[in-house]
């Protein structure tokens, strides 16, 4: 019995000491922000948000080989839209809606690209991908409005607790249970 006591001692030392060391390392939580944009045309509006955390990034040269374009895309989270007496979300997508952030010498862009069965938000049917900041509006085919897209929150960014915080703070509690569990077991 002394044998187990002792074994459980020194688990519950490296427990401690494990946990302590994780926390004094230097950790930068990691930043999740959900960014929220407004898009309207000239008769309905609507809205959506996405985590940055989800970039995909890709270069490419456009039109010349001496201007690069850096294209940022992101997985919109949520959208709505008030369009015919409906109010359409991502439920009703017929392609995954993708916001697109465009970055080049001669300028910037953000495009929405989104489908329903009823409309569809094409960014490459309008002006050029640079300068003013919209996305083609089209029914059955049809151009019918230029959507302006502009972000409306700043939101704070949440912290997310680091894996090795996690894993700490568990093994933590795991010895402290394992020590009142020995303590409170019959003695023989």
């Amino acid at each position: 019995m002394l044998k187990l006591q002792s074994i459980c001692q020194n688990l519950a030392l490296i427990t401690t000491g494990a946990a302590l060391s994780l926390a004094v390392i230097d950790t930068n939580p990691a930043q999740a922000i959900t960014i929220t944009y407004e898009f309207s045309t000239e008769e309905f509006s609507g809205k959506f948000s996405y985590d940055d955390a989800n970039e995909t990034r890709r270069e490419f040269d456009y039109r010349e080989p001496d201007i690069t374009v850096v294209e940022l895309t992101y997985p919109v989270d949520e959208i709505e839209f008030f369009f015919n007496n409906r109010t359409y979300t991502k439920a009703d997508s017929t392609r995954q809606p993708v916001l697109s952030l465009f970055e080049g010498a001669v300028g910037e862009s953000e495009q929405l690209s989104w489908a329903t069965e009823d409309f569809r938000f094409n960014p490459y049917s309008g002006p050029s991908i640079f300068g003013d900041l919209f996305t083609g509006f089209e029914v059955d085919g049809e151009f019918v409005d230029t959507a302006i897209v502009r972000r409306v929150e700043n939101e704070s960014p949440a912290s997310v607790p680091e894996a090795g915080t996690v894993i700490g703070l568990s093994i933590l509690g795991l010895g402290w249970l394992s020590q009142r569990k020995i303590a409170s077991s019959p003695r023989v």
